[in-house]
């Protein structure tokens, strides 16, 4: 019998957290099948994985092909093993008790879900919300989180993060699964607006408790990250958005870049050259991974 639900993890260069959310997903082995993406770590993750969870399928890329391509190479295979739903899982999470099975029930209930979210709450403090809801305004290239009020019941939200999107199998067939020019940043965004275009529904389900570790203060960004974040939000405002707000994210990137150096922040050239870098590319269609 095949599984209902895959789950897939793209380890790169963090066995140590993979093992952990593996471990809070174990409970689910009866329905449930895990695979994860070694994403070009070069670090030995993969040994690590397989010496924790013996069982668990482990497929091995020789490079890093992002989040976006770790996940595609997964999601071809769940789909041609006919999954019915896959759940597309940060690796840096732990999952509560529950949450699989009530994603799983919530979404049965509705076949106009395309995409599904658990409440995210920070791995180090438990009920203290770090997605259970989010706001989108393509014109002023925003995607933000809205945690403003925790839901209590099954809410539509405009888009859902990429850290834990349990999906319809027969949408990602539909939508091809990410587009491998984001790489990395803004994807979740872009897979989850061309779902809504599909005619799907995006919600989120309160009930289903995950936690991430990812930290609550200000940390500092890398220059790398600083490019794709920047870069890609002018991808995804040039396909949805219309050119006035193109223009307006050009100028807001190198605002936020500026801003951070008179601030005299950490980084702050680095980021303002990245930002640089960033529409330079985007205005000469470069996408994927950064070069170098």
């Amino acid at each position: 019998m095949n599984p209902v639900v895959w789950v897939i993890l793209v380890n790169y260069r963090g066995a140590s957290d993979t093992i952990e959310c593996v471990d809070s997903l174990n409970r689910y082995a009866h329905f449930a099948k895990i695979l994860i993406v070694e994403n070009g770590s070069g670090d030995g993750s993969a040994g690590l994985i397989r010496s924790a969870h013996p069982r668990v399928h482990i497929v091995e890329s020789p490079a890093n092909l992002g989040f976006t391509g770790g996940n595609n190479l997964a999601i071809r295979e769940a789909l041609a093993a006919d999954a019915e739903y896959i759940w597309l899982l940060n690796n840096d999470t732990i999952v509560e008790p529950g949450a699989l099975a009530e994603l799983l029930s919530v979404s049965r209930q509705d076949s106009s879900i395309g995409i599904l979210s658990p409440r995210i709450d920070y791995y180090d403090a438990p009920g203290a919300p770090w997605f259970v809801g989010s706001r989108l305004d393509l014109e002023q290239g925003e995607a933000v989180h809205d945690n403003a009020h925790v839901p209590t019941n099954v809410i539509d939200v405009p888009w859902i993060t990429g850290c834990a999107m349990f999906c319809r199998a027969e949408m990602l067939r539909q939508t091809g699964g990410f587009d491998d020019r984001y790489f990395l940043n803004w994807e979740d965004v872009d897979l989850s607006l061309r779902a809504i275009k599909l005619g799907w529904r995006l919600k989120l389900a309160p009930d289903a408790v995950i936690r991430h570790k990812i930290g609550r203060s200000q940390s500092k960004v890398s220059r790398q990250a600083t490019y794709y974040w920047t870069r890609n939000r002018l991808l995804l405002t040039s396909t949805y958005g219309s050119e006035l707000a193109s223009q307006f994210v050009r100028r807001n990137n190198y605002w936020r870049a500026l801003r951070s150096l008179w601030r005299l922040e950490d980084g702050a050239w680095g980021r303002l050259l990245a930002t640089r870098q960033a529409s330079y590319d985007a205005r000469r269609g470069r996408f994927g991974a950064l070069a170098g």
